[in-house]
């Protein structure tokens, strides 16, 4: 029997069916850690991972953060696909999306290579958002192999959760706003 994650990469339509017959859950959890520890790796390439106590504890952190993002995510993809018409359950989409997670594995070998070429600060920043991309088209293509969508509602169905959080974003940062300039014009008149 092949891996799992050997199909997910290779054959995703036979990793859909296995997840959906079979959710494995420890296999998830693995893969969603494994993106922590990717993600802590390359932060300590790029020397930006030793702050608040060390690198043990950047990776902890960096690993129950991409834990507890898995799960959020897989919550709000679930909801923004059901919205859509979706039929699905929330356990194998939350396997499918640690497996998607394992995209940010392509981060510290960049990191390193970046660093040894000795590139400057923005490059973290374009192999974090290559290695984004990465991740997003892996949840696309999950959410469209679980729920049966095309590409496009599958996209949809991805995009939605941040857009949903870009505009909570937006509207706590025009409260604020608005609540500083009521301040102020309440001390200066």
């Amino acid at each position: 029997m092949t891996s799992i994650f050997a199909d997910f990469l290779l054959e995703p339509v036979r990793a859909a069916r296995r997840v959906r017959e079979r959710t494995p859950l420890g296999s998830a959890l693995l893969a969603f850690i494994f993106a922590g520890c990717s993600l802590a790796a390359a932060d300590a390439v790029l020397g930006r991972g030793t702050g608040f106590g060390g690198l043990a504890f950047a990776l902890a952190l960096a690993c129950v953060l991409r834990l507890t993002t898995g799960v959020v995510m897989t919550a709000a993809v679930h909801l923004s696909a059901e919205a859509l018409g979706g039929q699905g359950r929330a356990g194998p989409l939350f396997a499918l999306m640690g497996f998607s997670d394992l995209g940010w594995a392509l981060l510290p070998p960049a990191a390193l290579i970046a660093r040894a070429l000795g590139r400057g600060a923005w490059t973290g920043v374009v192999l974090a958002a290559a290695a984004g991309l990465v991740v997003l088209a892996l949840r696309a293509r999950s959410v469209r192999l679980h729920y049966g969508f095309s590409r496009a509602r599958a996209w949809t169905a991805v995009g939605l959760p941040y857009l949903a959080a870009a505009g909570l974003a937006l509207l706590a940062l025009g409260f604020a706003v608005w609540g500083t300039v009521h301040q102020l014009v309440k001390v200066f008149a």
